[in-house]
């Protein structure tokens, strides 16, 4: 079982509020959750889809965010 990953910044255009695809992370998805609701899954792998011009440097920073939120999640999860 496995979770696809993307996220959404959201920016306004007159009175519209628009969405554009962001690194994960860096837009309103709340990742944090979405990790802690995997672990109780039998989620065995994240696949990062986004949509942008600069597609290895974005890939990047969301695996580098993608370390920063998760990390002390398992060790926090032993003091439960």
């Amino acid at each position: 079982l496995g979770i696809h990953l993307r996220d959404l910044a959201l920016y306004k255009k007159g009175l519209k509020v628009l969405s554009k695809d962001a690194a994960v992370g860096e837009g309103v998805i709340n990742f944090k959750r979405v990790f802690e609701a995997a672990g109780e899954t039998a989620c065995e792998y994240f696949v990062i889809e986004q949509k942008t011009d600069r597609p290895y440097e974005k890939l990047e920073l969301s695996y580098q965010n993608c370390l920063k939120i998760t990390s002390g999640m398992e060790e926090n999860k032993d003091d439960e």
